[in-house]
């Protein structure tokens, strides 16, 4: 049986695929974050698909909704 040899350019693609998952979950962290300071409960919003960016724009109009009669800063 031929020995595998692993390209360099597969190499690379593995490396921004570790640098990009971590980076997405630091992003995740933050807007976490964010969100549970002004007061939504991140876990009740999650359907747990994964999925969050084909549900951005409803999701925040959920958000923006449920909390109409409260004050939510820009911060």
């Amino acid at each position: 049986m031929k020995k595998l040899k692993i390209p360099k350019y597969i190499r690379e693609w593995m490396v921004l695929t570790a640098y990009y998952s971590y980076k997405a979950a630091e992003l995740n962290r933050k807007v976490a974050e964010w969100l549970e300071r002004h007061g939504v409960d991140v876990d009740a919003l999650s359907d747990g698909s994964g999925c969050g960016f084909n549900i951005t724009d409803e999701l925040c109009e959920r958000i923006e909704r449920e909390s109409a009669n409260v004050d939510v800063s820009e911060t």
